[in-house]
């Protein structure tokens, strides 16, 4: 008897475990659309972000007309 309902919650943490693992993988893939969908300059992000390697002299690449940033 008890043979039969440790395969069975075994099957069942096995299929759990393999649809969070998709779950996972799909969040992962919306996550660098959403990212990719807002076209901002990676170069802005890393310096305001702070993981530029030279902040300060990423600012020239920025075009500026007249308009705020």
């Amino acid at each position: 008897m008890i043979g039969k309902w440790s395969s069975l919650i075994a099957v069942m943490l096995f299929f759990g475990g393999l649809q969070m693992l998709f779950l996972g993988i799909i969040g992962q893939y919306t996550g660098r659309i959403y990212s990719a969908s807002k076209q901002r300059p990676l170069y802005i992000v890393d310096e305001v972000l702070g993981k530029s390697k030279n902040p300060g002299n990423n600012t020239k690449k920025i075009k500026n007309n007249g308009n705020s940033v």
